[in-house]
């Protein structure tokens, strides 16, 4: 929602056109989406780091909740894979909705569509819940905007077949790098 605002603003403060005049639109635009995905990347890397230091932290102070943990790094692998390629694709589809819009305000009423496509599968999830290995499960852990809540839903009851999260990912990445 931010590249959507702030791609809207330096248009309506005429920025953009400026920076048009010497640097092509999609050298613009991809700067644009490259720049915010660094920027969430290293805050990503900052949170984890920050989680992992606490507990570290715990276990040396002997919390005894902490002295079992264990991760189950197939599904945190799993997700990555995924929601690398789809934050890509909903970054760059938000910079160009962005550009695209005349006011903050319309692009901010665009933004609730994007909200809402991502959190769809857990409005949907009572279709998977019993039968995570249905037709919709694995339709939405298919499309763009779906997959990463729908695979993380699904690694709860099942498995997921190594088939569909190879078929999710390069879905996900087709749909980033178009």
């Amino acid at each position: 929602g931010y590249m959507l605002g702030a791609v809207s603003e330096e248009k309506e403060a005429r920025t953009i056109e400026v920076l048009v005049t010497t640097l092509s639109a999609g050298k613009l635009m991809a700067g644009k989406v490259l720049g915010i995905v660094g920027t969430s990347l290293t805050l990503l890397l900052v949170w984890t780091l920050i989680v992992l230091a606490g507990i570290l932290i715990a276990i040396q102070a002997g919390v005894s909740w902490f002295n079992n943990l264990t991760m189950d790094w197939s599904s945190i692998l799993v997700s990555l894979a995924v929601a690398i390629p789809a934050y890509i694709l909903a970054a760059a589809l938000m910079t160009a909705i962005g550009a695209m819009v005349t006011t903050t305000q319309e692009a901010q009423s665009v933004s609730a569509v994007f909200f809402i496509l991502h959190l769809l599968p857990i409005y949907l999830s009572w279709l998977f819940v019993n039968a995570p290995n249905q037709a919709p499960a694995v339709l939405l852990s298919l499309l763009p905007f779906t997959a990463l809540v729908t695979l993380g839903l699904r690694n709860l009851f099942i498995i997921v077949p190594t088939w569909q999260v190879v078929a999710s990912v390069t879905v996900q990445t087709l749909c980033a790098a178009g």
